[in-house]
Parts: structure tokens; sequence; C-alpha cells
């Protein structure tokens, strides 16, 4: 067999090779953003690294808006406990930020007409306690660039995540799709 395989190692040192299948990403079906927040499910609960891409996405609160992606686990989606920090500079020289528990939020503040490309990097630093380290850099229609690390460690295994924006609304142009491993 060749497809999905590699030609591995043996083990110890028996100098011979075997195929192994390949343990690479599964890639989600992309969405478009339609006006709601998009949700992500039945993530494997064998995840350990997830990452999360967007492309020309905006929000339809009437003002700015923060982008955040929440985790869930099977008891629902995880709104608090969160240790998430987000800084931001634009071309002009403009800097600031926050700090959030609500969340990871990884554009801070985001006009209703800006829309929003880049990652958000999700990966398990301890799957017996549930524990996620989140990391995001993402840029802007407007000349911005946002960078955003943090943390969540949730009540179960996680299987969603979701996009959203905080301060209502939804995400309501532009593509988002998840990859795991």
């Amino acid at each position: 067999p060749t497809n999905g395989y590699f030609l591995s190692a043996q083990s110890g040192n028996t100098g011979g090779l075997t195929w192994a299948e390949a343990g690479g990403f599964t890639l989600g079906t992309p969405v478009t953003g339609s006006g709601s927040n998009i949700t992500f499910t039945g993530i494997p609960s064998s995840a350990r690294l997830i990452i999360v891409s967007f492309d020309n996405i905006s929000h339809n609160h009437g003002s700015n808006s923060d982008f955040k992606v929440i985790l869930g686990d099977s008891g629902g989606l995880e709104t608090s406990g969160y240790t998430s920090n987000v800084i931001y500079t634009g071309s002009g020289g403009d800097q600031g930020g926050g700090a959030y528990t609500n969340g990871h939020t990884f554009y801070y503040q985001a006009g209703a007409s800006t829309t929003i490309y880049g990652s958000v990097i999700i990966s398990c630093v301890d799957a017996s306690n549930n524990k996620w380290s989140l990391l995001s850099h993402a840029g802007t229609s407007a000349n911005y660039i946002s960078d955003a690390a943090g943390s969540k460690t949730l009540s179960g295994t996680l299987t969603q995540v979701q996009i959203m924006s905080g301060a209502g609304g939804g995400i309501d142009a532009g593509t988002v799709n998840i990859m795991y491993q």
C-alpha cells in the first residue's frame, strides 16, 4: 500500500522498513459567514492540534466588536475560565489590546466593515486534564495586525469550536474552516 501510508523504520536495530499509516490532518468543510456564529462540532476525542483558518470574515454588529474562539465539550460551549491576551498595532502607529476571560479573543475591536484573515492554533497541553493553549495571528483590510495567546481548561474532552463576534451579531461574510490532528 502507498496511498495514506509512509515507509517507517522498524523498531529496534533490525534495519528494516515497514509501511505505516500516515497521521496527517483532517480538513473540515469550509463555512461561509451568513450572519450567525460559526460552530464546528464532531471534533474527535483523539484530536490534539486544531487549526482554525479564516479569510475575509466580518461581523454584523453595528459598531466595533472583538472576534473570539470559544471551546466546548459534550456539555456545550464554555464561555468563562479563559486566560486570553490580545494586542494590535496599525500602520499609523496605533496600538492597544486587552485581557479576557470569556473566550480567546483573536482580534480586538474590529469595525463592522473591516475584514479579517488569519489563523488560531489550539494545541493540547494536557489531555488527561483537558488543558488547551491558544495562539493566533490575524490581519485586516484596515492595515492592522493582531496577536493573541491564551489558555483554557475544559470540563470535559474538547468536541467543538465556535468562532464568534464578541459584541453580538455574527459572522456575516468570509470563509472559516478547521483542520485537526
